[in-house]
């Protein structure tokens, strides 16, 4: 399946990623959002049917945690062919309000 990103998930990955950074350093940021790219093309674009449905406004979005970081949420669109990352938040967020 192909994979596709939201530009909301490509803004998700880029403020995780800076946030961990500054936190945690360069090399957790790396491990953390290559765990969540693993997830997406290896586990999710060949299984995208294993997500949970989200039982919120958005029909459609089915969420997954990223793998050894389960804290992280990839939320995401299945259609025809195309797997598509509409956002990856952290579970502590107001999720309902980012959705």
């Amino acid at each position: 399946m192909r994979v596709t990103y939201s530009e909301l998930s490509i803004n998700d990955l880029s403020e995780i990623a800076d946030h961990l950074v500054d936190t945690a350093g360069a090399t957790v940021a790396n491990k953390v959002i290559g765990e969540i790219e693993r997830v997406i093309v290896e586990v999710l674009s060949e299984n995208p049917d294993i997500g949970t449905a989200v039982l919120h406004e958005i029909e459609g979005i089915l969420f997954f945690p990223a793998g050894q970081y389960p804290v992280y949420q990839i939320f995401y669109k299945k259609r025809n062919d195309v797997l598509e990352v509409y956002r990856v938040l952290h579970g502590k967020r107001d999720i309902k309000s980012l959705l």
